[in-house]
């Protein structure tokens, strides 16, 4: 990374959220955050993605910042999608703020968000395009293959996108779920009430920025979450809360 007087806490984002360090990572911590943002970030005590979580107040006198200031940090960070936070379990009106991965998190969360600029994500997606060419692995990822080989919305073409490993595969960790058990997970989050959300599909919003697919009708807001994710995008205004019976028209 080029060394100027903000790299540090460029830096030391760089490593929390595991981005390869080269110029164009730096380049998109900078549209995600400010300088002020990073040094604030970098000040405290966060060194795992979605691991390390503190209230506005703890991160204040773990790091000497006025509360007024952390508080307005975290609460802009969040709308724009590039802090999350859970609701404190001992205390609902206190949110635990942390740093989320970048897949799934940080990438989907800032593209879908409407409090970014459209000019703000248009640059950041042709700035994740561009590492396509440098295969973009990070340091979550056991291969020196391009991470754009799972993001269906990008290059390469889909038959390049095949990884020959010749190896006897165990589906007993992931697998392509039935639509029965999809329809069960649904009933059983719609259990609680509020506890679905609705939101736009990061990978269609890429297509049309990129202009890949501009004609498309299909329906973009037709991604789900479930349970913290729900209560996050739904409190900042990212996405809506859906009744079960909405998620199953979507679903279908």
């Amino acid at each position: 990374m080029p060394n100027n007087e903000t790299d540090p806490s460029y830096k030391k984002l760089c490593d929390i959220i595991m981005m390869p360090k080269n110029k164009l990572s730096l380049e998109i911590l900078k549209i995600w955050y400010t300088e002020e943002d990073a040094k604030i970030l970098a000040a405290g005590p966060f060194t795992t993605v979605q691991m390390d979580r503190f209230t506005a107040e703890e991160y204040a006198e773990k790091t000497g910042l006025p509360v007024e200031k952390v508080t307005e940090t975290f609460e802009r960070l969040s709308k724009r999608g590039v802090l999350f936070w859970h609701v404190d379990r001992k205390d609902e009106n206190k949110r635990k703020y942390l740093i989320p991965p970048l897949f799934p998190g940080l990438v989907e969360y800032f593209i879908i968000s409407p409090h970014n600029s459209i000019d703000e994500r248009r640059a950041f997606v042709k700035k994740m395009h561009q590492l396509e060419g440098g295969g973009m692995t990070t340091n979550t990822m056991d291969s020196d293959f391009s991470i754009f080989r799972i993001i269906p919305s990008l290059k390469p073409a889909p038959e390049s996108r095949v990884i020959d490993v010749d190896q006897k595969l165990v589906p007993d960790k992931s697998q392509v779920m039935a639509y029965q058990d999809v329809e069960q997970i649904i009933k059983d989050y719609g259990r609680f009430e509020n506890n679905i959300a609705i939101m736009p599909c990061t990978c269609r919003l890429m297509s049309m920025m990129l202009k890949e697919s501009p004609e498309c009708e299909a329906t973009v807001e037709n991604c789900m979450a479930f349970g913290a994710a729900a209560h996050y995008v739904v409190a900042e205004g990212i996405g809506r809360n859906v009744t079960v019976d909405e998620s199953m028209d979507i679903l279908r």
